[in-house]
C-alpha cells in the first residue's frame, strides 16, 4: 500500500524547520511507501532577504502566488502535511474550504499561535488569534516538536497529537577530537537569532578571553560582542557538521518569552550529535533533551552560566562523560532512525490507511537515504 502525500513547507531548504522537519524525511519516507512532494511557501530569496535586512516584498507576492497556484492539485493527494499554515494571515475557515475532503497534517515547531494571539494589530488579533486552535481541532493529525506544543494542542482540541521532535542526519556528525587551540565555545543559528547571545553577554565576556577561551559563532559573519574574543563563520549543510566539530562545545541561550518556549533545542540536538556538551536556557523542552543534565548544564542567572562554562573548560573528564551521554542521547531519540518508522505509521493512520510496517508487524528502522545537499547561506 502507497500513500501520495503533499508537503506545504513554509521555507526552502535555507530553513531548519522546513529542511529537518520535511526534506531531510523524504527519501526515507519512500521507502515505505510514502511519496511526498515538497513545495514551499517562501524560497531562498525570501530567507536570503530577511537575514540581509532588505525588502521581502517581492518574495512574498511570488510565495501567494505560487501557493494558490499549488492549491489547483490538492485532489491528486491522499494527505496534505503542511507546516504551520498553509497560507498566512487568511482565516482558518478559508484554508480549511481549500483543503476540501482531503485529510490535513498540521506540523508545529514553534509557538506559533503567538504570531496572532499577540499581534500588535487588534484586527490581526480578532481575526487570526485563534487560527491555529482552529486548524488543529479539525486537522487529521497534529505533529508536535516538543511537549509544550503537545500540551497546547490537546488543550486546543486536536484530536490526534504525535511528538515529532527535530532531529538530525546523524551520520554527519562524527564524534572526534576538537582542532588545537583554545576552549571554543560553539553556537549555531541564523542572522534572525544571533541576538541571543546577548543575553549571556557578561559571562562570555567573563569567559572568552582569546587566550584560554573563545567563541564560535557559525550563522552569522558580522555579529560582534564588544569584549568577547570570537570567530564568525558562515553556514552551510555541507560544513556545519566540521564547525560544529571544531568546538569543544556548544551553547543555546534564550531570552524568556513565550515564543521560546516552543522552540525544540534543534541547535543542541546538533552539538550532542557531535559529540559535545552544551550549556543552555532551562526551557521545558532543553530540560528534556538534556535528560536531567546528563549531557549538559541548564543555566538560568549570570552566575550559572559562568560556573557550567567554566566547568566545562576546565573538567575535560566531565566534558567527556557528558558528549558520550548525549551521542546517545541523539541516537535513541533525535535521529532518522529513530523517528521515521512512527511518522510514517501517523500520515498513513491520517490519511485513514494502515502502514505497511505496521501491517507486516515491522519494528527494525527504514532503510536511510543520504539527502541533498543544501546550498550555502553566505
Amino acid at each position: 500500500m502507497s500513500l501520495s502525500v503533499l508537503a506545504l513547507c513554509r521555507y526552502s531548504s535555507l530553513g531548519a524547520s522546513s529542511r529537518q522537519r520535511f526534506s531531510l524525511y523524504r527519501d526515507p519516507l519512500r521507502a515505505a511507501g510514502i511519496h511526498t512532494t515538497i513545495v514551499e511557501f517562501f524560497d531562498d530569496s525570501y530567507l536570503l532577504a530577511r537575514y540581509s535586512g532588505t525588502s521581502i516584498w517581492p518574495a512574498t507576492v511570488r510565495a501567494y502566488v505560487h501557493r494558490i497556484y499549488n492549491l489547483l492539485s490538492l485532489g491528486q493527494y491522499d494527505v496534505l502535511w503542511i507546516e504551520k499554515e498553509m497560507l498566512p494571515f487568511l482565516p482558518a475557515g478559508i484554508e480549511r474550504l481549500l483543503f476540501g475532503n482531503t485529510p490535513y497534517v498540521i506540523d508545529i515547531d514553534d509557538a506559533w499561535y503567538f504570531r496572532y494571539r499577540d499581534h500588535r494589530s487588534r484586527l490581526v488579533r480578532y481575526f487570526l488569534g485563534t487560527k491555529f486552535e482552529k486548524l488543529v481541532r479539525r486537522s487529521a493529525l497534529t505533529l508536535v516538536g516538543n511537549t509544550y506544543l503537545r500540551s497546547w494542542a490537546k488543550a486546543s482540541g486536536a484530536p490526534s497529537v504525535h511528538l515529532l521532535p527535530t532531529i538530525v542526519d546523524l551520520p554527519r556528525y562524527r564524534p572526534r577530537p576538537p582542532a588545537d587551540g583554545p576552549f571554543t565555545i560553539g553556537w549555531i543559528g541564523t542572522p534572525m537569532t544571533v541576538r541571543y547571545l546577548e543575553h549571556i553577554a557578561a559571562p562570555l565576556r567573563q569567559i572568552c578571553d582569546g587566550k584560554t577561551a573563545q567563541l564560535r559563532i557559525i550563522g552569522d559573519t558580522n555579529f560582534r560582542l564588544p569584549g568577547v574574543s570570537s570567530v564568525n563563520a558562515s553556514w552551510d549543510s555541507a560544513t556545519e557538521a566540521e564547525l560544529i566539530a571544531q568546538c569543544h562545545i556548544g551553547i543555546m541561550p534564550l531570552p524568556d518569552d513565550p515564543w521560546i518556549h516552543g522552540k525544540c533545542g534543534y541547535k543542541l540536538i546538533q552539538f550532542l550529535a557531535a559529540g559535545r556538551a552544551v550549556v543552555t536556557t532551562p526551557t521545558e523542552a532543553n530540560r528534556a533533551i538534556l535528560d536531567d543534565g546528563k549531557a549538559g548544564f541548564l543555566a538560568a542567572t549570570d552566575d550559572e552560566w559562568v560556573q557550567a562554562l567554566t566547568r566545562l573548560r576546565d573538567d575535560t573528564q566531565l566534558r567527556g562523560q557528558m558528549a558520550a551521554a548525549g551521542r546517545c542521547l541523539v541516537e535513541q531519540n533525535y535521529c532518522l532512525e529513530a523517528t521515521v518508522n512512527g511518522l510514517a505509521r501517523q500520515l498513513f493512520a491520517a490519511a485513514g490507511k494502515t502502514s505497511p510496517i505496521e501491517a507486516a508487524g515491522k519494528t527494525a528502522p527504514i532503510e536511510i537515504a543520504a539527502p541533498a545537499r543544501t546550498p550555502a547561506l553566505t
